[in-house]
């Protein structure tokens, strides 16, 4: 029988000890290298959501319309179940860097915002409402297949407003020269048949034409025949009252009517009851003919 000398077990102790520390190294060395690999990724993905949250084509809130460096914005009002719309949605998020820094588009549900349908008219998906950041509306469309239709829309909004200052400061300039020269041409504007809306009107006796004029101070067309009507008070017939109405202030009124756009009129009876609704009479005499 071989005996077992100290030596012998001196060696094997060591063995094991040795193969123990291997053992548990290796482990701290995969734990380690797993622990790392998952803060590598949440890393990763918390950078991913961050830029995606940060893009200028987000879900609407109404606080983002308040959003500094802002001075395009543009409700994208869009329906999963409108081929148009996701095929403009793709377009859109292809090359988001595309978006100028200063214009942000928001995803209006379609479904979901009978509110936000209501206050724009939007009767239809993939309509396209840009709005100041108080919600305002500038301008309204539908249709664009790609971003940069999207963003001549706009330019072509921005020309437009510049003309309306321009012509807003004119016609004020024109208001003050009038008012400093004779004080008895602005009495009967307050008393004559073109008048700003009051349901009380609408029972004036002596009247049988009572027509709504929805207009907009940001609206070309309607400053034209504001003016037109405005030159010769004294066309007006005196059975017949024309209504100034303000588009954006009368909600209630435009939902009542079922009008969608600026520039519309609509003849009513005494009762406010509606008997006909027309949009782009140019002058008086249009107006006229249509009544």
């Amino acid at each position: 029988m071989v005996e077992n000398s100290p030596q012998n077990n001196s060696n094997k102790i060591f063995l094991i000890a040795t193969v123990a520390i291997v053992v548990i190294i290796g482990g701290l060395v995969a734990v380690t290298s797993f622990s790392n690999q998952e803060n590598k990724t949440d890393n990763n993905s918390s950078q991913s959501s961050l830029v995606a949250n940060t893009s200028n084509y987000i879900e609407y809130s109404p606080a983002l319309l308040k959003q500094t460096g802002i001075t395009n914005r543009v409700l994208f009002f869009k329906a999963d179940w409108c081929p148009s719309c996701n095929s403009l949605d793709k377009e859109i998020k292809s090359d988001l860097s595309k978006i100028p820094a200063n214009t942000l588009i928001l995803d209006v549900d379609y479904d979901k915002n009978q509110d936000l349908r209501t206050k724009y008219g939007v009767t239809s998906q993939h309509t396209l409402v840009l709005v100041d950041e108080n919600g305002g509306q500038i301008k309204k469309w539908t249709g664009s297949r790609d971003l940069d239709a999207i963003i001549s829309e706009i330019g072509n909004s921005a020309a437009s407003v510049s003309s309306q200052e321009i012509q807003s400061v004119a016609s004020s300039s024109a208001v003050s020269v009038a008012n400093s020269n004779s004080t008895q041409t602005a009495t009967p504007v307050s008393t004559n048949n073109y008048i700003e809306y009051s349901p009380a009107l609408l029972k004036q006796t002596g009247i049988t034409n009572r027509v709504l004029f929805f207009k907009a101070d940001w609206c070309p067309s309607c400053n034209s025949l504001d003016k037109e009507i405005k030159s010769d008070l004294s066309k007006i017939p005196a059975n017949t009252l024309i209504l100034d109405v303000d588009y954006d202030k009368n909600q209630d009124l435009r939902t009542k009517y079922g009008v969608t756009s600026q520039h519309t009129l609509v003849l009513v009876d005494e009762n406010g009851g509606q008997i006909k609704k027309w949009t782009g009479s140019r002058d008086l005499d249009a107006i006229l003919k249509q009544i």
